[in-house]
């Protein structure tokens, strides 16, 4: 996540992740939203990214990488202040609400273990980003999706359309299949790696937008692209598709 870039006002924001964690229920409650059996995305398409994610869960998860950026200015700091510590306490909380089975610990006047467990967390939130199904519920976005891309059927021709660098010697092919489906096709010195079907995007115009690439950094790209609306398709470092969000 790089050095720390932001101030964060602590007891505020200790605050606000209690108040959160407390209230979600009242709040989904109000909203008539009862889905602790019926998750969202709990259909029969198989391009729901997790379709056992409840509407709870993703809330919760939303609020994950931001509390995470909050908790950077304490990642160098050899003296906490009280406000610190319980701020690191209500970040935990909020870790134990998406994984009970992650429990860190955060007291006052114990500087050392705070950091210790501080970094134990930072290495927690790094290895849930490796997921995409948990990675593509942390990012704040008002499109539909994440989708997962669907698995090429090797028996139809595939034309191509437009053409983008990712790296060196990887590029990015959006082709079209004789079924008018979108395809995008990773190719790495020449050789096709893979190819996924972007069914969710209509078969009318599409490509990439002239700023196409936003690097991520460990997280890999997200690749921007537009039929009318917006596309993002998200690689990981190792330029593999993860998933994909569209907008209306």
């Amino acid at each position: 996540m790089g050095e720390p870039q932001v101030s964060v006002p602590v007891g505020e924001a200790a605050t606000e992740i209690d108040n959160f964690l407390d209230e979600i229920d009242n709040l989904l409650n109000e909203a008539n939203i009862f889905d602790e059996q019926a998750p969202v995305g709990a259909t029969e398409d198989p391009e729901t990214l997790d379709p056992n994610l409840s509407t709870k869960e993703r809330l919760l998860w939303l609020e994950i990488p931001v509390t995470f950026l909050q908790l950077q200015p304490l990642w160098h700091k050899d003296e906490w202040t009280e406000d610190e510590v319980n701020f690191a306490r209500s970040s935990a909380r909020l870790v134990a609400a998406v994984s009970p089975q992650s429990r860190f610990e955060f007291q006052q006047n114990h500087d050392l273990e705070n950091r210790e467990n501080l970094n134990r967390m930072v290495d927690w939130f790094r290895l849930q980003a490796k997921e995409p199904h948990r990675y593509g519920y942390m990012i704040h976005t008002f499109d539909d999706g994440p989708w997962l891309a669907l698995d090429y059927d090797a028996g139809s021709d595939l034309t191509i359309i437009d053409k983008v660098a990712i790296s060196d010697g990887f590029d990015l092919e959006l082709c079209k299949t004789t079924t008018d489906q979108w395809c995008l096709r990773g190719v790495a010195h020449g050789e096709v790696t893979w190819t996924k079907v972007l069914s969710k995007v209509p078969s009318g115009d599409f490509g990439f937008l002239p700023s196409a690439l936003t690097p991520l950094g460990p997280y890999g790209w997200k690749i921007n692209m537009s039929f009318g609306e917006y596309t993002h398709v998200y690689l990981d470092a190792q330029n593999q598709l993860l998933f994909y969000f569209t907008s209306w």
